[in-house]
């Protein structure tokens, strides 16, 4: 069996982004990433996207230079890059989280942890926190 790759990254949205651009973004990912093998969720919200990617290592990481070269958002930051055995999301080829209608993502915190040298540990357990009870539910 070969590991998988999990990423995570945080950005802030193109002053002027609408939920069509949203959307958009969404319909195009789940595309792609069901040919690739890609899983995952995408968060949105305050003027922030925070992501999660998994799968297979070359794929995750050439869909991360992708990302981090679209024109949709900018200071694209990664804080967390790791080998994993199994998926978070695997039933994903991309889910969808508007942080305004999930109180208990704070993008303003994920956004303060981005200057901060051990930050990028706690946004990503915040972010995996979230995202693991949103699995439960789903």
């Amino acid at each position: 069996m070969e590991y998988l790759t999990r990423l995570l990254y945080v950005s802030r949205a193109r002053h002027g982004l609408t939920e069509d651009d949203v959307m958009n973004i969404l319909e195009t990912s789940r595309a792609h990433n069901a040919r690739e093998g890609i899983t995952g969720v995408l968060c949105y919200g305050t003027g922030y996207f925070a992501q999660i990617i998994e799968g297979p290592d070359n794929e995750v990481l050439r869909l991360y230079v992708n990302i981090a070269r679209d024109p949709r958002h900018h200071d694209c930051l990664l804080l967390y890059l790791s080998p994993t055995w199994e998926r978070l999301f695997a039933q994903w080829t991309m889910g969808y989280v508007d942080s305004t209608r999930e109180p208990t993502l704070s993008f303003d915190r994920l956004a303060k942890y981005r200057s901060e040298p051990a930050g990028k540990g706690r946004a990503a357990d915040i972010m995996e926190d979230l995202l693991r009870r949103l699995k439960h539910q789903g």
